[in-house]
């Protein structure tokens, strides 16, 4: 009898270890769940801050340009590489503050790293003007995409939008883009807002037929709802295209496209 009552007291301890294990096992895993659950709503709100900001105007400065740079509109590409070998060309957009170099990333697995570094590769949120991989250095491809953030202090791309005036529009016909050895004069010949079509995935701008559908599209847009020139665009003419951001709208940007017109060479 003594014997069957130490069995079922062991038992019973035994009975009260498993529930006592099980009990705290689904407090840890109910613990776990709810931490991960926190952690990934926070995430996600960080997200939705980050991609807010990342197409509605944007707080932040530009990046000081060092004064032994760019004199008397000549760039010293040497002296300008020397603070990051990614920074390539300069853009200058008469009448705007648009004057700033322009960066590519060497990563393939990030094309975006200038929308959050500026021209010193620091984290920055004003970021730098740049180009994709999918592009080349020389601005010799048919349709060279170059992106910047529209800042609420109107720095970076953010004077853009200026071109949405008409009379800015008539009043301001070119731009200018700097490479080693070159001086590259582009009219513009279309501003317009289109949707947030990645263009260098959408065409492949090295093949003339795609490159022709391109144009068709082109005057399509041109004709619905853009501030446009009479300018001819063919399949021998070589484009840059510049992309920002609308406010308030994450599924549209601000483009302003301009044509070669001259390019000089310099020493």
């Amino acid at each position: 009898m003594e014997e069957n009552n130490k069995k079922k007291k062991g038992l019973l301890v035994l009975i009260i270890v498993i529930i006592a294990v099980i009990i705290v096992a689904g407090v840890y895993i109910g613990w776990s769940v709810y931490q991960h659950k926190a952690q990934q709503d926070e995430y996600e709100l960080l997200l939705e801050d980050v991609v807010n900001a990342e197409y509605d105007e944007r707080e932040g400065e530009a990046a000081e340009i060092p004064d032994d740079v760019y004199v008397d509109d000549v760039i010293d590409f040497d002296k300008l590489q020397s603070y990051n070998e990614e920074l390539i060309a300069w853009i200058k957009v008469p009448n705007t503050v648009i004057d700033y170099p322009v960066a590519r990333h060497e990563s393939v697995t990030d094309q975006t790293y200038y929308l959050s570094h500026n021209m010193y590769k620091e984290v920055a949120f004003a970021g730098c003007i740049y180009m994709e991989l999918a592009n080349n250095i020389d601005f010799n491809d048919n349709n060279t995409i170059l992106y910047g953030h529209n800042m609420k202090n109107d720095t970076m791309f953010g004077e853009l939008h200026n071109f949405e005036d008409e009379e800015f529009f008539e009043e301001n016909e070119y731009f200018y883009i700097y490479t080693p050895g070159h001086v590259k004069k582009y009219q513009i010949f279309a501003a317009y807002q289109n949707d947030n079509t990645n263009l260098n995935e959408a065409y492949t701008f090295d093949d003339e037929d795609s490159y022709a559908d391109y144009i068709k599209t082109l005057s399509t847009i041109r004709s619905m709802n853009a501030l446009t020139r009479d300018v001819e665009l063919t399949t021998d003419n070589k484009i840059v295209t510049l992309s920002t951001c609308v406010a308030g709208n994450h599924n549209y940007r601000y483009l302003v496209q301009g044509v070669l017109v001259e390019d000089v060479e310099t020493d």
